[in-house]
């Protein structure tokens, strides 16, 4: 799983969404009880094909939260997918991020 190669051979053949954590549903109290401004930015590192970030785009959309959501991903075929009939904006420097949604992977 450490290789870029991997990643790109796999969101090549695949073209299915997958969430590797949670779907929107299992996280959302999350993100309500953040209480988000605004302005807020958010960037979900890691995300390959995972719905997380449509549902949250859809979810703040209606509540009137956050000025973007963004999907960052090792592979530029996972962020290259439309989301919601909209290709994910190009790396912008200048942006800063105030809450970030990272996959916590924990080992027993």
């Amino acid at each position: 799983y450490g290789k870029i190669s991997y990643w790109n051979e796999r969101y090549t053949n695949e073209e299915e969404q997958f969430d590797w954590h949670q779907r929107w549903y299992g996280v959302k109290h999350i993100f309500t009880e953040l209480e988000i401004k605004n302005d807020a930015n958010i960037l979900n590192i890691g995300c390959g094909t995972s719905s997380l970030m449509e549902f949250l785009l859809l979810y703040h959309m209606h509540n009137q939260h956050i000025k973007e959501d963004y999907n960052w991903d090792i592979t530029v075929k996972t962020v290259q997918r439309p989301m919601l009939g909209i290709v994910a904006p190009p790396v912008d420097d200048n942006l800063h991020y105030i809450y970030i949604c990272k996959k916590k992977h924990t080992s027993k």
